[in-house]
């Protein structure tokens, strides 16, 4: 359990500590999620489709940010946390999947 010193040694899970510290300073009071949240202009649509983009363009491709972390991580403990996690995010399903497989199985070696 993390202590919050700034109320008295009250407990909070590691959890409650992290979502405070990501509505305080996470993306939560990012100026630019604000402007997204509270558009009604014009280009309003235009704006959200484009953060959609970005976000589809970060975690939605092949390599991920998990498997470029994968190609340059060690092996050990992390490798196959890392391993884990590109098969949770990323099921090996559609055309591409024999070569991400493939890859992933190289990169193992």
């Amino acid at each position: 359990m993390a202590i919050n010193r700034s109320v008295g040694q009250h407990q909070v899970s590691v959890a409650e500590a992290q979502l405070a510290r990501v509505a305080g300073d996470g993306c939560a009071r990012h100026n630019y999620l604000n402007s997204l949240l509270e558009a009604s202009g014009r280009h309003s649509g235009r704006d959200l489709a484009d953060a959609v983009h970005l976000l589809c363009n970060l975690h939605g491709r092949y390599p991920g940010l998990i498997e470029l972390a994968l190609q340059r991580c060690p092996k050990g403990a992390a490798q196959d946390w890392l391993t884990r996690a590109s098969d949770a995010f990323t099921p090996p399903t559609g055309v591409g999947a024999y070569a991400k497989v493939a890859k992933r199985r190289a990169l193992r070696r």
